[in-house]
């Protein structure tokens, strides 16, 4: 009985992760347009990027490098 529960459980969990997808699709035009419009917002806004970069040779971690990068009203 617990078996059976736990696995009506999975299957609903399971279906309804399909009917909370996306209903509507962007054409291809309307996403070029949208990440545009982000871009220019983004472009107009003081913001600071932090970055770390990890080098390997194999498995073996050979150095680490931290960047801060400041971008500032239209620089950006």
């Amino acid at each position: 009985m617990k078996l059976t529960l736990i696995a009506l459980v999975f299957v609903l969990m399971a279906s309804a992760s399909f009917v909370s997808a996306q209903q509507e699709q962007l054409s291809e035009r309307s996403y070029e347009i949208a990440l545009a419009k982000a871009l220019d917002a983004a472009s107009s806004r003081d913001r600071r990027i932090l970055t770390e970069e990890t080098f390997y040779s194999g498995t073996q971690v050979t150095g680490t490098r931290k960047i801060v990068s400041d971008f500032v009203g239209n620089d950006a």
